[in-house]
């Protein structure tokens, strides 16, 4: 795996992290201005949605699986895998990621309910 793969997937895995989904400052940093979701719940979300409501979610333990990451072009790559929340929710996920000057931010996410 390539460095870029490498950073993609240490990316993913922070916006996993509590601490980072708790402030709001760090997830700013991680998503676009024009980023948008597909939440697993059938809802879509924006950057102010998830800047606005994200800090206040309860924390949850996740196991990420599966992990791929394929570039699209030099500057951006689709990173794929596989979540199982604490509760064993499994989700199939996928992001969109954009290399935006010297750092990389998510443009795009989609999480999927799967069977476990």
């Amino acid at each position: 795996m390539n460095e870029s793969a490498s950073l993609l997937l240490k990316l993913e895995k922070q916006l996993l992290n509590s601490e980072v989904r708790k402030s709001a400052a760090k997830l700013n940093l991680l998503l676009a201005e024009d980023f948008m979701e597909f939440g697993s719940s059938g809802r879509i979300f924006r950057k102010k949605d998830v800047l606005d409501h994200l800090p206040d979610e309860r924390s949850f333990e996740y196991v990420l699986e599966r992990a791929n990451v394929k570039f699209l072009e030099n500057h951006t790559a689709l990173v794929t895998y596989t979540l199982i929340k604490e509760n064993k929710i499994k989700t199939l996920r996928s992001s969109i990621w954009r290399k935006h000057e010297s750092s990389w931010q998510m443009i795009f996410h989609q999480g999927t309910r799967a069977s476990i």
